[in-house]
């Protein structure tokens, strides 16, 4: 799987192309850098000017309008290039190699225990599904985290069944619930494996001490989430390399960028702060984390304004 990063400073222009990436990617992730906006993704599988927000809400314009051949278009929404504003983005391509990155979407058909086969056909280890609708949820599941039917959220909901209720050795399985199979919904997913060895997953327990470092995971990732899956009630944070205001930023969307979260990305990890999202006494914290697999950053390595 290729990773990439990259910056630009908002300049208020439609249809604008963010380039650097390194490849045309078939999945990207948008984040603010300066604000509490919410957080967008856009897979290969979508058509039209169309990017779903990574939290609860639906799909919107404007925001990631088409990919590109070394990167993606954005719009003027305020989520993705309004004037003076400062975004990142984490690009993802599958590189024909297979077994490592997979895109879709499906209709929901309100039917419990479906499996969904995803293409390339591997066993994932980390599924994001999303509905097109306002009122619904992503739901998240890691082969690290859950054994059980539940299925985690990106923000401050309680996990739940009947979701993602589990990963199959050619994709995943869902349940009733209407955030990943109520009856005519379209539903996004990504799903990724951790086999060519630039991908990690794991967790570790809550400690509430300052500038603990998270250590083993085998690289200096670009990019790496934690979420608190014991009390639900923190916001999931992310950190990306291009990272140039708070110490980390909210994964779900609609809660503003925080320090003592996410606080730095290192050699063999990242190190957290006192935020209960990322580091609860006694909380079981699922994290993620990604490298390129060339090893390092592709395009504008430390270039922040594209």
């Amino acid at each position: 799987m290729r990773v990439s990063t990259v910056a630009w400073n908002g300049d208020g222009v439609d249809s604008r192309s963010i380039s650097g990436v390194g490849f045309q990617p078939e999945l990207v992730i948008l984040f603010r850098d300066d604000s509490g906006v919410s957080n967008y993704w856009r897979t290969s599988a979508f058509t039209g000017d169309l990017a779903i927000n990574m939290g609860q809400g639906g799909t919107f314009a404007d925001i990631i309008q088409a990919f590109e051949t070394d990167g993606f278009q954005v719009g003027v929404n305020a989520n993705a290039n309004v004037l003076n504003g400062s975004y990142m983005a984490a690009c993802f391509l599958d590189n024909g190699i297979g077994g490592r990155l997979a895109v879709g979407t499906y209709s929901g058909n309100a039917t419990d225990s479906r499996n969904i086969v995803i293409t390339p056909s591997f066993q994932p280890n980390f599924v994001v599904v999303k509905g097109n609708d306002a009122g619904l949820d992503a739901a998240w599941r890691s082969s690290a985290a859950h054994s059980t039917d539940d299925s985690e959220h990106f923000r401050e909901t309680a996990a739940g069944a009947d979701r993602i209720q589990a990963i199959n050795s050619d994709g995943f399985q869902v349940g009733l619930n209407a955030d990943v199979n109520a009856s005519g919904t379209a539903y996004y997913y990504m799903a990724m494996g951790t086999a060519g060895g630039n991908f990690a997953i794991g967790t570790y327990s809550g400690n509430n001490t300052d500038d603990r470092n998270i250590t083993g995971i085998g690289f200096q990732p670009i990019l790496a989430i934690a979420d608190n899956i014991t009390t639900e009630t923190a916001l999931s944070w992310a950190k990306l390399d291009r990272s140039v205001t708070a110490d980390a930023h909210n994964f779900g969307g609609g809660g503003a960028d925080s320090t003592d979260a996410i606080q730095a990305l290192q050699s063999d990890g990242f190190q957290v702060g006192l935020a209960a999202g990322v580091n609860e006494n006694l909380s079981v914290i699922a994290w993620f984390a990604w490298i390129d697999s060339l090893g390092g950053k592709s395009g504008l390595m430390y270039k922040y304004w594209g």
